[in-house]
């Protein structure tokens, strides 16, 4: 068996046990709401801290803020070129969706690449009652997104890891000087406008 055939043949075995996993438990609704719910915690979360940080004066917590942004917008450019190169259907056009989605490219998945991008960066950046918080929301989104039949198997892996990825290395050179330049001009940025 090649790599390729093997890789759909693990694609199409999870998301039919996901599925019917759904449907037998009669979790769709559950699965509708939470396969796009918890990520928009991501931009609530980022513009409250920053507000809290600005008022606490606090611009090194701003810096790890940006860096998170950062690490959240490269995941999102990343899944756009490998996107452009590699163009995946989504499940929904092979079979009959839970939920709706526009049948666009599928791998890899932006949701993936966005949520844990920022979990990563609650944890590395020293959010971690946050982080262990809003995990098990990033495991069900994504798990409804395989159920759901909107994203296959391999697109969350390969989106969870670019997002891994990314803020790693925003991580790794979070202290170095042209990052450090970079985030300190968005914050004096921020200050004119009383941000």
């Amino acid at each position: 068996m090649s790599i390729l055939n093997w890789v759909w043949w693990v694609n199409e075995k999870i998301s039919l046990v996901t599925n019917s996993f759904v449907r037998d438990y009669h979790l769709t609704k559950l699965v509708w709401i939470m396969a796009d719910f918890p990520i928009f915690f991501t931009p609530v979360f980022l513009v409250s801290a920053w507000i809290y940080w600005t008022l606490k004066n606090n611009d090194n917590k701003k810096h790890d803020l940006i860096l998170i942004f950062f690490s959240v917008v490269f995941s999102i450019i990343t899944n756009l070129i490998i996107q452009q190169i590699v163009f995946e259907k989504r499940p929904e056009t092979f079979v009959e969706p839970l939920i709706e989605h526009i049948p666009n490219a599928s791998f890899p998945s932006d949701h993936a690449a966005v949520s844990f991008a920022f979990l990563t960066g609650l944890y590395l950046f020293g959010y971690k009652k946050i982080f262990w918080i809003y995990l098990p929301f990033v495991i069900l989104m994504n798990f409804s997104r395989i159920a759901g039949w909107v994203h296959w198997f391999w697109d969350v892996v390969v989106g969870a890891f670019i997002g891994i990825f990314w803020t790693f290395i925003f991580k790794k050179f979070s202290h170095h000087p042209i990052l450090k330049k970079v985030t300190g001009f968005f914050i004096k940025i921020a200050k004119i406008f009383k941000l």
